[in-house]
């Protein structure tokens, strides 16, 4: 289950990248179960940290046999892909292919932090805005809609999961009202 990856590479430079061992990490993802998107994915990654590499004038032979200068060259990498804009999930999927790609070299120890990912997929409302939200709540008719909004406000759960609960899922005290 070999992925192919067409190279986009002039012949001189793949045969460059080959000989920095790129063809035995292809080999080494397939023997550890990677799939063919992955295989491809990494390698890509890794193409590009090497292309990096060289740009930077930095010695191939030395990052990728020595932990430390391999950990500082992709923390360099790193920070030149924030400072490029790239979305924080790209680069930590690239921090986790060059990560995996020094597991590949038995460069022991050698792990880039990944960057911070606060995915914020909503809007906090304010306490004001609170305040008139459950205001509103109050004055609706139905008790129904009442229910509802009061679940969303005082949980936090998606709208989708609250439409796929059933009464079932809700335990509620007959006495007190109390979840």
């Amino acid at each position: 289950m070999n992925a192919v990856v067409p190279s986009d590479l002039e012949p001189e430079k793949e045969a460059q990248l080959q000989h920095a061992g790129l063809a035995g990490y292809h080999t080494w993802l397939t023997q550890q179960g990677a799939t063919d998107n992955t295989v491809r994915a990494y390698r890509s990654r890794i193409k590009c940290f090497l292309i990096f590499l060289e740009y930077k004038g930095l010695k191939k032979t030395e990052a990728l046999r020595k932990p430390q200068i391999f950990i500082e060259a992709a923390k360099l990498y790193r920070d030149f892909l924030k400072q490029s804009y790239i979305p924080v999930r790209s680069i930590n999927a690239t921090v986790t292919a060059v990560n995996n790609f020094a597991r590949f070299l038995s460069l022991e120890y050698c792990s880039v932090d990944r960057e911070p990912y606060l995915a914020i997929t909503g809007k906090v409302l304010s306490t004001d805005e609170q305040e008139n939200f459950l205001k509103s709540v109050e004055r609706q008719q139905s008790l129904r809609d009442q229910a509802i909004a009061l679940l969303l406000f005082y949980t936090g759960i998606k709208i989708g999961d609250c439409a796929s609960l059933n009464r079932v899922d809700v335990s509620i005290n007959n006495e007190t009202g109390e979840a």
